[in-house]
């Protein structure tokens, strides 16, 4: 017959808040929380034991079975001041600290039982460092840890109170670098729970068989998707580290008891599941065929909207290259038009030089004009003074009709010059616009600018 031995109860329970298990909870949780400790009960049979992050002490008060002494320490005063009052056993003292920073002298106790604490925390080195310290020499720590990769895969919710979960690879990493030797346990619920070392450090092989299914069965070396890893870890020897199983009967009996009866449903449900899947595939059709439909909506409004983008784009371009076509041609028109009429005022300038050289030119004639004019009228009449005196000699009468001969010529010469420039200034005059705009005054005041304008003064 095997060791019975009591699991103590507090008489009243520490409230369940999911943040730590209790003595509140039951069910599957419960078993593998208690798994755990009944197997560092075993470990720690004499040793003097820290269990840190102890909680509401139930474990503490199970290590202490065993143990010579065990020191509890949790960083929850409630908890501390729980396990306090319900757990009066005189090897067994609670104390309230930080796991990160350890109450506790060096090389203090011989065993260090730390279970599911490292995920609430991120310091892990600080923590084994601690650990370490407290440890007395080839002292071996007792840890567990959820199996992140299992525990928490992706599709599942996260557990809100857990900051930093390893998987076993940094786990076995961690733990190397602070001890020399380390071997790894996991833990799987079933009804129960099962403890089987690793494979690789445990010469006793071990075979699971799992249904997988209506007609599957799986059978695997060790102990195949565990949740949970414990580790024993020290820089002396491991000592033997048993597998071990905890079977709940009652458990089982209900199980069974309960799948009998749902037999009959089970092919019921059966039937049902496949109307089910029948009806499901008609409703995935009409979803493939409602989907097809939606996609070609959306190809066809997608093919509308870039054909109107595309046709807007095309307008706004036309509308761009039109005004700037438009203003293109309206400044070469300004443009055109500012060189002709700069061209008409350079025009304009030089018939206004044009008109007064001929102005002065006029003037000159005249003058000239006058001039010969002048003398030969003064020639015919001492020409008549000589006639009438019987001037004497022949010879000065007809150098006298000589020179008034000449002074015909001359006049004649200047009265042509002078009616020809008149004309090249009046057709001046009148490409300038002179005359044109004159007509816009009365009459004698036309014949005074006329005058002005041509240098004929005298004229009437």
């Amino acid at each position: 017959m095997g060791e019975i031995f009591e699991r103590v109860k507090p008489a009243e329970d520490l409230d369940w808040t999911g943040e730590r298990f209790t003595t509140a909870t039951s069910g599957q949780i419960e078993i593998e929380h208690l798994h755990r400790y009944f197997l560092a009960r075993e470990l720690c049979r004499g040793l003097d034991v820290l269990d840190i992050a102890s909680g509401e002490g139930y474990g503490s008060a199970l290590l202490a079975q065993t143990a010579a002494s065990v020191i509890g320490v949790e960083i929850d005063e409630k908890a501390v001041d729980h396990a306090n009052a319900s757990y009066d056993l005189t090897n067994v003292t609670f104390k309230l600290g930080d796991a990160r920073e350890i109450p506790l002298e060096d090389n203090s106790v011989d065993a260090v039982v730390s279970f599911e604490t490292l995920e609430h925390f991120f310091e892990h080195n600080k923590f084994l460092r601690e650990v370490k310290r407290v440890l007395r020499p080839n002292g071996r720590l007792i840890i567990s840890s959820p199996e992140r990769d299992v525990y928490s895969p992706l599709e599942s919710n996260a557990n809100p109170f857990h900051v930093n979960e390893l998987s076993r690879v940094e786990l076995e990493s961690l733990l190397h670098s602070y001890f020399q030797n380390m071997g790894l346990i996991f833990q799987r619920p079933i009804i129960g729970s099962a403890l089987i070392s690793d494979e690789s450090n445990n010469p006793c092989r071990t075979i699971t068989f799992e249904k997988r299914g209506q007609r599957h069965f799986e059978a695997t070396s060790g102990l195949p998707r565990p949740p949970y890893l414990i580790a024993i870890a020290s820089d002396g020897p491991l000592g033997e580290v048993p597998n071990s199983l905890f079977i709940e009967t009652s458990e089982v009996g209900l199980t069974l008891g309960n799948a009998a009866m749902l037999t009959p449903m089970s092919q019921k449900s059966e039937l049902a599941t496949s109307s089910l899947n029948h009806e499901r595939e008609r409703a995935n059709a009409s979803e493939a065929s409602l989907h097809r439909l939606r996609t070609e909506y959306e190809e066809q409004k997608s093919r509308l909207i870039t054909e109107h983008e595309e046709q807007k784009g095309r307008l706004i371009t036309e509308h761009e290259e039109q005004k700037c076509r438009l203003i293109t041609e309206h400044e070469e028109q300004k443009s055109q038009l500012l060189a002709e009429r700069e061209g008409q005022s350079i025009k304009i300038h030089n018939l206004e030089i044009e008109i007064e050289n001929l102005k002065m030119s006029l003037d000159a004639v005249n003058r000239e004009f006058a001039s010969v004019s002048a003398q030969r009228q003064a020639l015919r009449q001492a020409l008549r003074r000589g006639s009438t005196l019987f001037m004497a000699g022949s010879q000065s009468n007809s150098r006298l009709l000589e020179k008034i001969a000449i002074l015909e010529n001359d006049v004649s010469h200047w009265q042509a010059q002078y009616f020809r420039l008149r004309g090249r200034l009046e057709k001046l005059l009148h490409a300038s616009g002179a005359y044109r705009a004159s007509r816009l005054l009365p009459r004698s005041m036309r014949m005074t600018i006329r005058r002005i304008l041509t240098g004929n003064k005298g004229a009437r």
